[in-house]
């Protein structure tokens, strides 16, 4: 683990890096998430684990700093990135996003283009609206989520772990020790008013992208399309190469790692 200093706003963002060839793969987790427990077993997976890869625990969760003062949006978040791979003299980056990771990454790309070589999305949000989980959570005010709403879930997160659920147990054990619920209600309330333009501009930009479905998630929807999973055909005529894991839902690593690395990198050799 390393743990670097961020003047504005005066904390310690923490991330890890492993060892290997490049490019670097730039792991980025999902909403206010270690990334150890979410994207760790994926960066080690047989299928990468000599690649040289960097994981960043986001302000708010993991090992960093939880600072009041931050802002928790995608672009503030994004510039924390930035900070670390500059630290780091890194560039060229292949920025593998989850859900709120592919967010970030795609305002990193937007705004440090030296920085991002290749884009890989996983259901991210690529509008306004957010998706189930985050415009709950945006619905109630900070209070209400902080003071009542994230302790339910929690309670209801250990009955469910109790009952043999593992990716419950999985989450419990994020959202009671490894996360912030001040930074998850500010992160999920910027996800649900994300600007409008956000989808053209991954759609202009001039480097290789990919956007990974869940094939349970295609399933439940039955053609519908959402903030998070965006339509196919509009994504593939801009160039965007679309890929699908089979059996998994949003959490795809969860479900079915081995396809969702295979997934990473046919998305590797796309483009």
């Amino acid at each position: 683990m390393k743990s670097l200093h961020l003047p504005e706003p005066d904390c310690f963002i923490s991330y890890y890096v492993l060892p290997g060839e490049g490019p670097v793969h730039v792991y980025l987790p999902p909403l206010i998430c270690p990334s150890t427990a979410t994207l760790l077993q994926v960066a080690t997976h047989p299928l990468f684990v000599d690649r040289a890869a960097l994981l960043v625990d986001y302000l708010g969760c993991g090992l960093s700093d939880r600072p009041a003062a931050f802002s928790h949006t995608m672009r503030d978040h994004a510039r924390t990135v930035a900070a670390i791979l500059d630290h780091e003299h890194l560039g060229d980056c292949v920025v593998i996003g989850h859900s709120m990771g592919g967010t970030v990454g795609l305002y990193l790309a937007l705004d440090r283009p030296d920085l991002v070589a290749r884009l890989v999305m996983g259901e991210s949000n690529l509008g306004p609206g957010g998706g189930d989980g985050t415009r709950r959570i945006a619905a109630f005010t900070l209070e209400e989520y902080v003071g009542t709403i994230a302790p339910g879930d929690l309670i209801a997160l250990r009955q469910q772990a109790i009952d043999g659920d593992t990716s419950a147990a999985v989450m419990l054990a994020i959202r009671e020790h490894g996360s912030d619920a001040r930074a998850v209600h500010a992160a999920s309330c910027d996800i649900v008013g994300l600007d409008e333009s956000l989808l053209h501009r991954l759609l202009d930009l001039r480097i290789p992208r990919a956007f990974v479905y869940g094939g349970r998630t295609l399933d439940e929807l039955g053609g519908r399309t959402t903030p998070d999973v965006p339509d196919r055909a509009t994504l593939g005529a801009a160039g965007v190469a679309t890929l699908v894991v089979e059996s998994a839902g949003h959490y795809m690593y969860f479900d079915n790692l081995d396809g969702y690395v295979a997934a990473l990198a046919a998305a590797g050799r796309i483009g």
